[in-house]
């Protein structure tokens, strides 16, 4: 006889039309535990990322929510910190339990130096958030160097001389003295 619905109807005492009994909700936690990336990267490089996202909750996760990866110069991620790649599925995730997945992120252009690679679990960047018993800990970072290239070109068999006109055969060897692999694609100009 609820009056919401309207239609009600006359009772000798609306007193004792109300019960309730305590339930408790359980919800998940996840946290990243673990991830798994080479220590030294380059720009341009097809990179395999490793995550184990763990339920440290006393409920199941269920549904459907992103785990975002990130580079980032800073040991804190914050919101200048731009995506890299997402992992979004439909999860059954007990308490206790975990889940696993790789992804392939390409190292954007950076400079060269430590970065942070960051997954977030249930990212709020993408929307489909569940609720969880705390969002503190859905964050995780390990240290990976990015290692740029140094190509340096060497012209060899250049005649000391030459004419206005003339034709010239130029052999140039470009040698990478850098610690990064020199990946994609660019011009040489002479």
């Amino acid at each position: 006889d609820d009056p919401y619905y309207g239609y009600q109807i006359s009772e000798s005492s609306k007193a004792n039309n109300t019960n309730s009994v305590a339930v408790a909700v359980q919800v998940p936690d996840l946290a990243p535990a673990s991830i798994a990336a080479p220590a030294a990267v380059s720009v341009g490089q097809a990179v395999p990322v490793v995550c184990v996202v763990t339920n440290e909750g006393n409920g199941s996760g269920l549904g459907y929510w992103y785990d975002t990866v990130y580079l980032s110069t800073n040991v804190v991620l914050n919101t200048t910190d731009q995506p890299l790649s997402y992992v979004g599925l439909t999860h059954s995730v007990a308490a206790s339990g975990s889940y696993a997945w790789t992804n392939t992120i390409t190292i954007p252009e950076a400079a060269a130096g430590p970065y942070y690679l960051f997954v977030v679990a249930d990212d709020p960047y993408y929307g489909h958030r569940i609720s969880e018993s705390s969002k503190a800990n859905n964050t995780n970072s390990i240290v990976v160097t990015v290692q740029v290239p140094d190509l340096a070109p060497a012209i060899t068999g250049l005649p000391a001389a030459v004419s206005a006109g003339q034709a010239v055969t130029v052999v140039c060897v470009v040698t990478n003295q850098g610690n990064g692999s020199g990946l994609g694609g660019w011009y040489d100009g002479i």
